[in-house]
């Protein structure tokens, strides 16, 4: 668990390489002592950064990487968002952004397209 993640989320944003902020995340093995899902402290940085909650979707159930990716999948389609076709921007910390390229590749719309975008270390 990484703020500065969200902040190089929000940075992305502000600079137009991102149309919307999507964090993905609930109470894992890495969340440390956080007590609630990893995508509301995300949401809550982002708002301090002046992203507006409308510009954000989260989704908080999630334990692990697969799950994040699965579950993220679901959340846009039942929000109309439709990924095919698309580029998604992903980041993460530096640590965890190859699994999460390649567990995401796996299971990725036909057509979309994964830019990894990590903070700087």
């Amino acid at each position: 668990f990484d703020l500065r993640v969200a902040q190089h989320c929000v940075r992305l944003y502000q600079s137009g390489v991102a149309p919307k902020l999507v964090f993905t995340g609930g109470h894992g093995s890495g969340s440390g002592s956080v007590t609630g899902p990893e995508a509301l402290y995300f949401l809550a940085e982002a708002g301090r950064l002046g992203v507006a909650e409308s510009e954000v979707v989260v989704e908080t159930e999630s334990t692990n990487t697969p799950e994040n990716w699965a579950n993220t999948i679901e959340v846009l389609k039942a929000q109309g968002y439709d990924l095919a076709g698309k580029t998604i921007v992903l980041a993460t910390t530096p640590y965890r952004q190859r699994r999460v390229r390649l567990t995401c590749l796996k299971q990725a719309p036909v057509g979309t397209t994964l830019l990894s975008c990590p903070p700087p270390s």
